[in-house]
């Protein structure tokens, strides 16, 4: 019965470690993480979102050890298992809500920085293209035949 409850305490020690690390992460992963001004913080919250999405996986395995243990000494009488059982619930909840919103924030600036790469490349191609059609503007010595090719360019 000793056993059990040294067990039981160190369980209960072990969620509260976990809830805080939770809610220091939380921090770190706030719902709204403000405008965007520069092109360097969409990398930047990527890289940090991975960096949490990483530790995450790090600790996936003491977490479900965790819940396992709990669960079996839910099995054993005590006059813990209640509140144990909230602890177990309450500790999933939260494990499962800050892995959808890191899950989440790391494929919205996924997105956001790939769409931000290939506007880039556009406007990069666009600015090569008008610089042609500016030379050509410029170099042309036969107006007449020059501004219909010019012309076409612009189809």
């Amino acid at each position: 019965m000793i056993e059990a409850l040294k067990r039981n305490k160190a369980i209960h020690e072990d969620i509260q470690e976990l809830e805080e690390w939770i809610m220091d992460k939380e921090h770190e992963a706030p719902a709204d993480d403000g405008p965007i001004f520069y092109q360097d913080q969409i990398r930047e919250r990527l890289e940090q979102y991975q960096k949490v999405q990483t530790e995450l996986s790090l600790k996936e395995n003491i977490v479900r050890n965790l819940v396992l243990q709990g669960r079996q000494d839910l099995n054993l009488p005590s006059s813990s298992a209640p509140e144990l059982a909230q602890s177990l619930e309450t500790l999933v909840s939260n494990w499962t809500n800050l892995q959808k919103k890191v899950d989440t924030k790391v494929l919205f600036y996924t997105d956001i920085y790939t769409l931000h790469e290939e506007l880039k490349n556009l406007l990069h191609q666009e600015n090569v293209w008008l610089d042609t059609l500016q030379n050509k503007i410029f170099s042309s010595t036969n107006n007449g035949a020059d501004a219909e090719e010019i012309s076409e360019e612009l189809d």
